[in-house]
């Protein structure tokens, strides 16, 4: 039986080799990656698992997208990622539309990068949001279009503008791990938007210049943020809520059961009756509120944010105010053994 077995395998092998092979990266497809970006050629798709020439700088846009960037691994291997122009994401993780269905990255893993500017991972366009909005069975749907088990391991980003790393709605099940966010923003250094839901944010360092909250959980729900150090969180942590009524889109899912724990804030500086994490911080009022107006559904029957079940553990800060460090406009959640560092 053994001898029988000897040229069975050996005739395996190469198959298996052939398959290994064709979800790698030629040579060909490596030059192109790293060939400078042109006004013809300012982006390349990237459908095969690579790993990049030490000291590469690439200036297109990366763009994983629909089931050609499934199950793939894309090792950087340090290299920056500099735009040259314009002020859009430079690497996009996206859903695509063929024939009336969604196609959507799964089981993609990008690492060792150096991201000048921003990163986005994408679903369902903003008028098919609105649309979808307007269904009971929104939140599935919504997530059924959207990228999953994506995993961003050592992505450092430096924001110029634009929110450096932004999960657009239904994103679910997405990693960030080992990273380092800085720079600048016009918005929060971190967004999960909408409907995404079961995403990890770990052993992660925040460090953004900007006016609002570092990290926002807009309709957000069963994320895990622990061991995380927020270094300027000058206007604010991590915020949780729900957007009610922008773009017209209703928002079904509220900011809940989300886990929040071991993190560390670096809030010295600010005001003592600042917010870090803030549990419900709107509740509506915003003068879009009303856009999503007419439905018996989420947002548009009730604007607030119903932000409940969240764990709140842990957390150390430099200072700490037990009236105003962790503030909640909703209740129940669980809040214990967060304290100054």
């Amino acid at each position: 039986m053994r001898y029988w077995l000897i040229p069975v395998l050996a005739g395996l092998a190469p198959f298996a080799s052939a398959q290994t092979a064709e979800n790698t990266c030629s040579a060909e497809k490596i030059a192109e990656i790293v060939a400078p970006a042109h006004s013809g050629s300012p982006q390349v798709e990237i459908n095969c698992s690579a790993t990049l020439p030490s000291g590469s700088s690439i200036s297109k846009e990366l763009v994983f997208q629909g089931e050609a960037a499934s199950n793939l691994t894309f090792d950087c291997n340090g290299a920056h990622i500099v735009r040259q122009s314009g002020n859009g994401d430079n690497v996009k993780i996206r859903s695509v539309q063929q024939n009336g269905q969604w196609q959507r990255p799964q089981n993609l893993t990008l690492r060792n990068c150096n991201i000048q500017g921003a990163l986005r991972i994408s679903g369902m366009d903003d008028d098919t949001l609105r649309a979808v909005s307007r269904r009971p069975d929104a939140t599935q749907n919504i997530q059924a279009a959207a990228p999953t088990h994506i995993t961003l391991d050592k992505v450092n980003i430096t924001g110029n503008g634009r929110i450096p790393l932004y999960l657009r709605p239904g994103a679910t099940y997405i990693t960030v791990k080992n990273s380092y966010i800085q720079g600048q923003s016009d918005g929060t250094a971190v967004y999960f938007d909408m409907e995404s839901a079961h995403n990890v944010f770990e052993h992660n360092t925040i460090e953004v210049r900007n006016k609002r909250e570092q990290f926002a959980l807009d309709g957000s729900a069963h994320n895990t943020v622990r061991h995380n150090r927020f270094l300027s969180p000058h206007n604010g942590g991590i915020f949780l809520y729900r957007n009610c009524g922008e773009r017209g889109v209703i928002r079904h899912q509220t900011p809940s059961s989300n886990t929040i724990s071991d993190n560390y804030f670096a809030n010295k500086q600010t005001r003592v009756y600042r917010p870090i994490i803030w549990i419900a911080s709107r509740n509506g009022g915003k003068s879009y509120c009303s856009d999503d107006a007419g439905y018996a559904l989420g947002s548009s029957a009730d604007d607030r944010d119903f932000a409940e079940n969240n764990r709140i553990t842990g957390n150390r800060f430099d200072k700490f105010c037990s009236l105003f460090t962790i503030k909640q406009n909703w209740q129940p959640n669980h809040i214990s053994d967060n304290r100054e560092q």
